[in-house]
């Protein structure tokens, strides 16, 4: 095809102007270069499906190929070159160019609206979504609770360029012509003598104003050159050229697209096709792909447990989630984020059994919402479970979109868990605490603060740690969770046995004086005085010290320990995972990383041997102590300890009630 060339201009920099380099390669460093992949599924999807129009499902087509060398240079030509080789741009992978074919990658949406907005305005009202594509920097229109903001896709796009280019075409819903502009977005730059502004455009002109060709035969070609497939549905159309290849492969987008995506595809709310015209690779994800995503990703564990529990909580999956509502021990009408005030439907054991048989409980937890300045709203939230050994992190998910909430997340003992909050007034606050990039969520942000939310400091933490809590009342008595750290005493005694009453007493007498030996807080944990060690909880630590009364023998004593968490019906030292803790990484390292375990020896202990559930030391004086501190205090800790003279045989069951 033939057309007239043309140009890509950048602006000089007026002498009084301030400089301003754009923010992306500070948002994404090159050491970090391998997120590319994540970072640009996850925001253009996010703009994508807030962009949609009808109940049709939103269908986004990623298409990977290459542009010949000489087709590139009429989207490069050479009066542009000298722009990218600046040395104030530093970038260190530019093509070779009129030699090295132009590797890309194009991202289209179908079933959205398109940039709407006036296209030749440079007043935020009127240019709307356009104006803030094209004009706006870390400047977002997008409603409170909406997924995405261009403001940070905008970054993400051109930072998958070797180049810092893309192309953008769309044709909107209000009418049918079809709109293209290019940008690309580098740093201030002198060519020749001359200072630029970050900003190059691949436009007309009108008035000084960047506006976008129309339906000529520059927006012929680039549909032709880059394969794009739109006709006249409206959507948004990205073309990244140059793209960083080893990154931006078939098998690592349709796994991102698989691990992100998950919830909106198999709910049937979004369409994803992905095509290599290089290899003739096709994929497609939709409502009914969920043997094909699980695939997509088939050694990320945490993926696939997720992605099971999404199949369960929309009812693809083979067998069906146990229902659970999650009720207020009383009418209330406004926030209670107390988890002791809440109950299950079911009895805890009937629940508790379930997951023992491997199946998936799905919890359907109520939240009574309420601004300063509104009233009261009720929501829900989905929280399910299954059991699975060790200490995992639950996943999250709004609106559909995944947040990792990395920093304040809590790992939830023996369980895997996804917590889901959709349209309605529970996503709209989550919403509201997250930052551009949907990381986190925080109340110190300022769309939530604005809102002076009752409870507002408790409100994120009722949702965030709901699945720690429900694990933690399931084996509590009566609901309440059991913060107790039993050392020395197994097994733990049933909630449900009854005790019998001694030769004399009648049940009521035993009752009365059980009452009044209860305390609230937990007591020193027994110990024998004829030992060389006691055994005493202080606060969430255990410690283990020597004991002076029976620390007899001068060269010391061969301390052999055993620690596992409580497991009912189980014995908790064979069934005791790495996963849970690992002891003798705690003690050598003073903490077990992966679970967070922390144990702490002084002078008077010296490490002999051990493994993940065992630890073999020598207390060489009765000053000796070792503090544990366990990362799960809602689980109950069971301890075996053995001592013995140095030179004689270790008493294995010391410290065991049977």
């Amino acid at each position: 095809m033939t057309d007239h060339q043309p140009q890509w201009s950048f602006l000089e920099k007026p002498p009084g102007a301030k400089a301003r380099d754009p923010m992306q390669e500070e948002f994404f460093q090159d050491q970090s270069i391998d997120g590319i992949d994540h970072a640009l599924v996850r925001e253009t999807i996010q703009n994508s499906l807030d962009a949609r129009i009808g109940e049709d499902p939103v269908r986004v087509v990623f298409s990977l190929g290459r542009l010949s060398a000489e087709s590139a240079k009429f989207w490069f030509p050479k009066q542009v070159q000298a722009h990218f080789s600046a040395k104030e741009i530093r970038l260190n992978n530019l093509p070779n160019w009129g030699v090295e074919d132009c590797a890309y990658l194009t991202i289209e949406d179908f079933g959205t609206k398109g940039l709407e907005g006036k296209i030749d305005s440079a007043d935020p009202k009127t240019g709307g979504n356009f104006y803030h594509f094209f004009r706006a920097e870390g400047v977002s229109n997008k409603r409170p609770g909406e997924r995405g903001s261009w403001g940070v896709g905008k970054i993400v796009i051109p930072r998958s360029s070797r180049v810092r280019s893309f192309y953008a075409v769309t044709r909107r819903a209000s009418e049918p012509r079809l709109h293209l502009m290019g940008q690309a977005i580098l740093r201030h730059h002198d060519v020749n003598g001359t200072m630029y502004t970050p900003d190059g455009w691949f436009s007309d002109d009108f008035n000084g104003l960047q506006t976008p060709y129309t339906d000529n035969s520059i927006t012929k070609r680039l549909k032709y050159d880059f394969r794009l497939s739109r006709d006249n549905e409206p959507g948004l159309g990205l073309v990244i050229p140059w793209i960083y290849e080893e990154h931006l492969t078939f098998e690592r987008l349709a796994a991102v697209i698989a691990r992100e995506y998950f919830i909106p595809i198999l709910s049937g709310d979004l369409v994803i096709e992905l095509r290599d015209y290089g290899t003739d690779q096709f994929a497609r994800f939709d409502a009914g792909s969920l043997s094909e995503m699980k695939s997509a990703a088939p050694d990320d564990d945490e993926f696939q447990d997720s992605i099971y529990l999404a199949g369960s909580l929309l009812g693809l999956e083979q067998f069906g989630a146990m229902r659970v509502n999650v009720e207020h021990t009383a009418d209330y009408g406004a926030p209670d984020y107390d988890w002791s005030s809440y109950i299950t439907d079911l009895p805890p054991q009937e629940i508790e059994a379930a997951l023992d048989q491997g199946c998936v409980v799905h919890f359907k937890v109520p939240m009574v919402i309420q601004p300063s300045k509104g009233t009261p709203e009720t929501g829900y939230f989905d929280v399910l479970l299954r059991k699975k050994t060790g200490r995992h992190y639950p996943i999250f998910v709004r609106d559909g979109l995944l947040i990792p909430n990395h920093p304040t997340r809590k790992k939830t003992p023996d369980h895997i868990a996804l917590i889901c909050a959709s349209a309605n007034v529970v996503a709209e606050t989550l919403g509201k605490a997250e930052c551009p990039a949907h990381t986190d969520w925080k109340a110190s942000r300022d769309k939530f603060k604005e809102q002076q939310y009752r409870e507002a400091n408790r409100l994120i933490p009722f949702v965030r740690d709901s699945a720690h809590r429900l694990v933690g009342k399931l084996s509590s008595d009566e609901g309440k969770p059991d913060h107790s750290l039993l050392a020395e005493l197994l097994p733990l005694p049933s909630p449900e046995a009854s005790p019998k009453p001694a030769p004399g007493k009648e049940m009521g007498d035993l009752e009365k004086e059980k009452k009044r030996t209860l305390k609230p807080d937990v007591p020193d944990l027994p110990s024998s005085h004829s030992r060389c060690w006691k055994l005493q909880q202080v606060g969430k630590e255990i410690h283990l010290r020597g004991n002076p009364d029976g620390f007899d023998n001068e060269q010391g004593y061969r301390l052999t320990l055993q620690a596992a968490y409580d497991l009912h019906g189980r014995n908790p030292f064979k069934a005791h995972s790495e996963y849970d803790f690992d002891l003798i990484r705690a003690a050598k390292r003073g903490i077990d990383e992966r679970s967070d375990f922390r144990l702490d020896l002084n002078e008077f202990v010296q490490i002999v041997d051990g493994d993940h559930g065992r630890l073999s030391v020598m207390a060489t004086g009765p000053e000796f102590e070792m503090i544990f501190r366990p990362a799960d205090l809602n689980r109950d800790l069971i301890m075996k300890v053995g001592s013995a003279p140095i030179g004689e045989p270790s008493e294995d069951e010391e410290g065991i009630a049977e």
